[in-house]
């Protein structure tokens, strides 16, 4: 979750510096293309978050399960997946709505 988490900061920050940036010249190549890549990072965090959890639906089979019991109780692992899928569909959210805008209007000529 820490790796989802930091990923998620990474996409916020490029948003707010291209607002910085967008004012002088227009986007960077680079920004353009880390913009790009939201998608692509937003589908494999998707990905990664399915496969924890089909770990995690797995282990209930085990004889183990009954060890980690008290722990997922406490720890609320299960709403942990729930609240990665919220931040992902926030993630494309605010990419449709913010992202995506500031590409369409980026012309350095303006």
């Amino acid at each position: 979750m820490k790796r989802f988490n930091k990923n998620l900061l990474r996409i916020f920050y490029i948003s707010f510096f291209t607002l910085l940036l967008t004012a002088c010249s227009g986007l960077s190549d680079g920004v353009v293309q880390r913009f790009e890549g939201i998608p692509d990072e937003i589908s494999r965090q998707s990905a990664y978050v399915t496969s924890k959890k089909a770990i995690f639906d797995n282990l209930k089979s085990h004889k183990e399960w009954q060890f980690f019991k008290p722990y997922l109780e406490k720890e609320h692992w299960i709403d942990s997946f729930s609240e990665a899928n919220k931040a992902l569909d926030l993630a494309k959210k605010l990419y449709k709505s913010e992202i995506i805008p500031k590409m369409d209007r980026d012309d350095p000529e303006e």
